[in-house]
């Protein structure tokens, strides 16, 4: 068999290599049950301080807090927790004010 024709047999092949890995890792990506693409860090979380404004006392206080940033759309949380009427500890995430009305 001529040369040419090998070369032409190894380059074939190699392309048809290069066009089927990147569907195989394409499908691997998704989450096969659903079809539908993971969000992998669409949420981060930081802790940052904050200034507080107390309007009854007319003074700021600095806070310190763990934040939630979904970062497809900008809403921000701040994680809050409390104690309800029966002393049961609650926690959630508090949108905060005014930034994740768009």
């Amino acid at each position: 068999m001529p040369k040419y024709l090998t070369n032409l047999k190894a380059i074939s092949l190699f392309a048809l290599l290069l066009g089927v890995i990147p569907d195989f890792t394409a499908a691997e990506s998704k989450d096969l049950s659903t079809g539908v693409k993971p969000e992998i860090g669409r949420y981060q979380l930081f802790q940052g301080s904050y200034v507080a404004l107390d309007s009854k006392n007319n003074r700021t206080e600095s806070e310190q807090a763990v934040f939630l940033i979904d970062t497809s759309n900008g809403n921000v949380f701040k994680y809050s927790t409390g104690l309800d009427s029966n002393g049961k500890l609650f926690e959630y995430w508090k949108p905060t004010a005014g930034l994740n009305e768009r």
